[in-house]
């Protein structure tokens, strides 16, 4: 067995569920709230990501645990493009 709680469980089923913003925020911070006061688990360390990118390169967004997700999203402005 590992960590079970049935709360937990259908706070992520619902989660799933919701295509409401705000309202997935809200189940989202009561899941980490959960989990966070039972500490089912212990990081014995955090990833650092580094990235450097021209200023001129749109809608970069650089996530711990998704490196380079959004890398088709990226763009430099026609304007800028040499």
């Amino acid at each position: 067995g590992g960590y079970s709680n049935p709360d937990v469980d259908a706070l992520i089923a619902e989660s799933k569920l919701t295509l409401d913003f705000e309202k997935r925020r809200t189940i989202n911070q009561k899941l980490h709230s959960i989990i966070a006061d039972e500490n089912p688990y212990t990081f014995l360390w955090t990833l650092t990501n580094y990235a450097g990118v021209q200023k001129k390169v749109r809608k970069v967004e650089i996530h711990p645990y998704k490196f380079f997700s959004f890398a088709d999203e990226w763009f430099i402005p026609e304007a800028e493009q040499k």
